[in-house]
């Protein structure tokens, strides 16, 4: 239960992360690149999420929707360096309708597997919690069932156990 909890948790923070890095590379878009060390800081942060997220989702869901988020973030990225080196250039126009044009396309597809991800994550958390609640359930009603018969045990010995006293 734990386990899935964390994995909700991971889950959640790529969908932080695909937010973040768009945020700050919409900034240094629109700064003339000041913010742009932010948006590596955030990038590096998004791919060690993503990097732990790989070791941790195991499942075939998981890692179809990991693969997908992945190869996405590539493409945005990919298409980062044509932006970044425009807006070096000189020709920012060019910057910002790539961020506004294909770019944002990018985000919009990264942050919706990212969602799937969560809500995933969200349904498995939610089952793995049934699942111990029904055990824990189950549990104590076996343990009820072994008190009752203890108890009924412990009657007949005292029932026997007078009679065996009444005959001596």
């Amino acid at each position: 239960m734990r386990d899935r909890a964390r994995h909700e948790a991971l889950a959640r923070e790529l969908k932080f992360g695909v937010t973040d890095v768009n945020g700050w590379q919409t900034a240094y878009g629109y700064d003339d690149g000041r913010s742009r060390p932010v948006f590596d800081r955030s990038v590096a942060a998004f791919r060690a999420d993503l990097a732990e997220a790989d070791r941790r989702l195991d499942d075939t869901p998981e890692r179809e929707l990991l693969r997908e988020l992945s190869d996405e973030f590539d493409g945005f990225m990919e298409l980062d360096v044509v932006a970044y080196r425009a807006l070096q250039n000189g020709r920012e126009e060019v910057t910002k309708r790539i961020f506004l044009g294909p770019e944002l396309v990018r985000f919009e597809a990264m942050a919706d597997t990212a969602e799937r991800l969560a809500q995933y994550e969200a349904r498995q958390a939610s089952a793995s919690e049934r699942a111990f609640d029904e055990e824990r359930d189950n549990v104590r009603r076996r343990l009820i069932a072994v008190a009752v018969g203890a108890g009924l045990v412990i009657v007949l010995l005292l029932i026997t156990a007078r009679d065996l006293i009444r005959r001596d």
